[in-house]
């Protein structure tokens, strides 16, 4: 295999989602990809790709986050709490 052919080339940039955003949907997209992330740190660092699955595992704890902020913001109805006045 010559080096020409192992060229990395860019990803295509992703098109947002048309899909409604608010903080239900948020929270759904934040659980997946904490979730998926688990997955691929995993497959990365059984091939050892340490720095890699380092990154991976950085996106599935700020995923987390995001989840338990979402959940902290909703009430039991799923309606956001009101926000406490200082």
């Amino acid at each position: 295999m010559s080096s020409s052919d192992r060229t990395i080339h860019p990803a295509p940039i992703a098109r947002p989602m048309s899909a409604p955003s608010g903080p239900g949907m948020q929270r759904e997209v934040a659980s997946y990809i904490a979730e998926i992330s688990l997955e691929l740190s995993a497959l990365a660092r059984g091939v050892r790709l340490d720095t890699l699955a380092y990154f991976i595992d950085m996106a599935r704890i700020e995923a987390g986050i995001t989840c338990r902020r979402l959940d902290g913001a909703a009430g039991q109805d799923g309606t956001p709490s009101p926000k406490p006045r200082g």
